[in-house]
């Protein structure tokens, strides 16, 4: 929903906190159920952060096991713990068993150890099997961001059978693709349901299998995960383990999440803050993350203060020349910036790459003459129509400054990424 059609059911609950006081807590509840009943999970965490925590816990208190589990996924990192830190185990216990293995594991590594376990104890044998055996992957790996819930079958079954199976996995959440496999439990290929149900009955599964199959590896990064799915256009993806064994897949609905994640740390990387959300980051960690790159930003700005200072002698002769020091640093500041920007996406999205350094530098250095050539001649211009004693020499002073300052610029913007990705320095946030 639109946050117009939001507003009505905000101003209800609104309403039903204001007559809190005046019914017991059952009743608002009931009340605070009743007005939730039909609105998407995405939609009630989006109306959540319209009320303060209290009022937060309380319309989580009302809503179902299923429907809390739901929201639960949809809300942010910071509500989930703030949910988390209140609940009882029981419940919570109660809502993990609602949620699918990946997901359920998601919330269960927030936990705290002893909590883990106690919240896992109450969850039925084969849904806690799934979540313990998903934590002991990396969050950002496929191994983390894979579901265990899916139809696999023996290569040697017939297609009546498979049938069979898919019919009794009623409950699995992905159904549209069935993955066959070998008697060691490799993967030997994929059937997809429109040809399980135009094929014989009786012919076997790895005659109607397509065996040309694009899978990951446990410990793959959620990036590559994430670019492979977009090279080979796939909607799920198999995970499988060293050996080749199949241990679970990541459907597009994760990638989706993956992709959004990842460009949110990358334009906070860019903005020279933390990874996460500033929301979610403590403010000495805030401050000791941006301050160092401010702290050498400072530092050149001394060292050119320090230039000009050494001219004060002949300050008075060129005092119109200091008139164009801010479009000077203004024009390569962004020229620095878009490179900066350029180089570190390419970096990130696999199109840039170390070996490319003496290519790269040199097509930046041509774009930043180019652009250095025709931004001299503009300030050169306005510098003898603007300024009443201006000469050929100012313009060529400020003309020349411009293309110089431009080039460092693009040069030193191409070469600190890149080497600062060298030495494992995340590039975007150098």
């Amino acid at each position: 929903m639109s946050a117009d059609e939001l507003k009505p059911i905000v101003d209800d609950l609104e309403t039903v906190f204001e007559t809190e006081a005046e019914d017991d807590e059952a009743t608002t509840r009931v009340a605070i159920g009743s007005l939730l009943e039909d609105v998407h999970p995405s939609d009630i965490a989006q109306i959540m952060l319209e009320f303060d925590a209290r009022e937060r816990k309380t319309i989580f208190d009302a809503l179902s096991n299923e429907m809390a589990a739901e929201v639960l996924v949809e809300t942010d990192a910071v509500v989930q713990r703030e949910f988390l830190e209140d609940i009882e185990e029981e419940k919570l216990s109660d809502i993990v068993e609602e949620m699918p293995p990946d997901e359920g594991a998601d919330i269960v590594e927030m936990l705290t150890p002893e909590r883990e376990q106690k919240v896992l104890e109450e969850v039925a044998d084969e849904q806690a099997d799934s979540i313990r055996e998903l934590i002991q992957y990396e969050p950002d790996t496929a191994g983390g961001l894979m579901t265990t819930e899916f139809v696999s079958v023996h290569a040697d079954w017939p297609v009546s059978r498979v049938i069979e199976e898919i019919r009794n996995s009623r409950e699995v959440e992905y159904l549209s693709l069935v993955f066959v496999m070998t008697d060691g439990g490799r993967l030997a290929g994929v059937a997809s349901l429109r040809r399980i149900i135009t094929a014989s009955p009786d012919d076997p599964i790895d005659r109607v299998m397509d065996p040309d199959v694009v899978s990951v590896q446990t410990d793959t990064d959620q990036e590559e995960v994430a670019r492979v799915v977009e090279d080979y256009d796939v909607d799920t993806l198999p995970v499988v383990d060293a050996a080749g064994i199949l241990k679970g897949i990541v459907t597009v609905d994760d990638v989706l999440d993956v992709v959004e994640e990842e460009a949110s740390e990358d334009i906070h990387r860019y903005a020279g803050t933390a990874d996460a959300h500033p929301a979610q980051e403590k403010i000495r960690r805030r401050i000791a993350l941006r301050l160092p790159w401010l702290i050498i930003t400072l530092i050149g700005g001394l060292l050119a203060f320090l230039t000009m200072e050494s001219a004060q002698r002949t300050w008075a002769e060129l005092l119109s020349i200091a008139s164009f020091v801010p479009l000077v640093v203004g024009c390569a500041g962004s020229v620095g910036v878009q490179t900066s920007t350029i180089i570190a996406r390419g970096l990130a999205t696999g199109d840039v790459r170390l070996s490319m350094l003496s290519r790269i530098l040199y097509g930046e250095l041509l774009v930043a003459l180019g652009i250095g050539i025709v931004c001299g001649g503009v300030a050169a211009g306005a510098s003898l129509v603007l300024i009443e004693t201006g000469s050929a020499t100012l313009g060529a002073i400020v003309g020349l400054s411009m293309v110089a300052s431009i080039c460092v610029a693009a040069v030193m913007s191409t070469v600190i990424p890149l080497g600062c990705y060298r030495l494992g320095i995340d590039p975007a946030l150098a």
